[in-house]
């Protein structure tokens, strides 16, 4: 039984110099739902020996992807859009979050962030600032 017959092969387009193509985006931890290529969009420079140079670093063809036509950018947020976005997340996290949660559980978005805004100590902050047993006896 032939062993390369059985081989899944990555079956790429071919690329030629200035194609439009995406480089990967280097992830700490691989998960599906983050992006895998950037945004940016680079032209291929050079090829030589299955190895592209895209903005002067080396890729093999596996690291790219061909982008064709044209595209179409994504409409940017204004500062303000931004951080109202912003804002709402954070009380978001915060609703969730144990050290900002009150013991019932029912406090609300507009509530958790007027302590967010307060500056009142978390939890933990707390608890930092207080020694434990472990520190005085020592």
């Amino acid at each position: 039984m032939n062993i390369s017959k059985k081989a899944k092969k990555g079956k790429y387009p071919k690329l030629e110099v200035g194609d439009n193509v995406r480089v990967p985006v280097i992830n700490k931890i691989h998960k599906g739902y983050k992006d895998q290529f950037s945004m940016e969009i680079h032209k291929v420079e050079e090829k030589n020996r299955g190895l592209y140079t895209v903005d002067g670093s080396l890729h093999p063809r596996k690291d790219l992807q061909l982008v064709k036509g044209n595209v179409i950018k994504a409409p940017t947020k204004t500062k303000a859009q931004q951080k109202q976005h912003d804002i709402q997340d954070k009380v978001g996290k915060s609703l969730n979050n144990p050290e900002v949660k009150d013991l019932v559980g029912t406090r609300t978005k507009k509530e958790t962030k007027e302590v967010l805004d307060s500056g009142r100590k978390t939890r933990s902050q707390t608890a930092a600032s207080q020694p434990n047993l472990r520190s005085r006896n020592k």
